[in-house]
């Protein structure tokens, strides 16, 4: 279990590592860009070194994994640290607590998977505890872009935020797809990081076309803070997630995901001086409350 916190501990240090990232760049996507490929060339490096043996990939599972690259990397990450500079890191990763419910929605209408009530009752008291959280007005957005809210007092950053956390949860579905195949998690990622790393430089490339200004403000900070979310996320990270599903099933490893929040607050409060708002523990508890009955019907517990 300790390896459990340990690993969401290390996951909710990336948004405030990225956030700081940020500050030392004009360009989210050449950040992403940058930050995947790096990742991408290590990842399919210790996979050649390792296990060249499954470093095979069939023609037919090609548009798979490019499906992968597209909605787990470019779309995911890139909306995700678009709004990052906008928002506030303890919010972002409280609104990827919404991860599983939106998994279980598309379970449902894309794959068929059945709702049983108590699952139905946790989506809907989710969806209730994502309210405080997402309507917080735009006293949580950051810049000069504080009033750039929109009806209900939702930011576009917050709905460029959510389509981000949707893309990169159904990307899990395709992923599980591929495992199922045979393909090892790490050529999976190391794939999918590298593809989507160069179009994320493509699309800086189009970016840079029309306003050519070097995106990096301070050279050492920038590739600092790259190297530490490198290393936590891309390789410590997804390693000890890969590691961890051979001893607990997917269902606690979601559910356990929710410290990952609570890891988020405290290093927001205490190193960014982020503010740790009511609605964000009263929407936190009710997401929780409505994990914990979906947790009991996955494992067919009673109480």
């Amino acid at each position: 279990m300790i390896f459990v916190l340990l690993m969401y501990a290390i996951f909710a240090a990336t948004f405030p590592i990225g956030k700081m990232a940020l500050a030392y760049t004009t360009s989210s996507i050449f950040l992403i860009a940058v930050r995947m490929i790096i990742s991408g060339i290590l990842l399919l490096g210790y996979q050649w070194i390792t296990d060249h043996a499954k470093f095979v990939i069939k023609r037919e599972d090609i548009a798979i994994f490019l499906r992968v690259a597209l909605y787990a990397i470019y779309l995911g990450f890139i909306l995700e640290f678009w709004a990052l500079r906008h928002i506030p890191s303890i919010k972002t990763n409280l609104m990827y607590s919404f991860a599983p419910f939106i998994s279980a929605f598309l379970g449902y209408k894309i794959f068929s998977e059945h709702l049983g009530w108590r699952k139905i009752m946790g989506l809907i008291i989710g969806c209730v505890g994502m309210i405080p959280i997402i309507f917080s007005g735009s006293s949580d957005i950051i810049g000069a872009d504080a009033c750039a809210v929109n009806l209900f007092s939702i930011s576009h950053y917050e709905v460029m935020l959510f389509a981000g956390i949707c893309a990169s949860t159904y990307a899990w579905f395709i992923i599980k797809d591929l495992m199922h195949k045979g393909y090892s998690l790490i050529l999976i990622n190391g794939i999918a990081m590298l593809i989507g790393g160069l179009l994320s430089l493509g699309t800086y490339g189009i970016e840079y076309y029309y306003n050519p200004v070097w995106p990096i403000h301070s050279t050492p900070h920038f590739f600092g803070y790259m190297a530490m979310s490198i290393l936590l996320s891309n390789i410590i990270g997804f390693t000890m997630y890969g590691m961890l599903l051979r001893r607990f099933t997917a269902t606690f490893l979601s559910f356990a995901g929710f410290t990952c929040p609570i890891f988020g607050a405290f290093y927001a409060y205490f190193f960014m001086g982020e503010t740790i708002h009511t609605h964000y523990i009263i929407g936190f508890i009710l997401l929780l409350a409505g994990l914990r009955l979906f947790y009991l019907e996955e494992t067919g517990s009673k109480a």
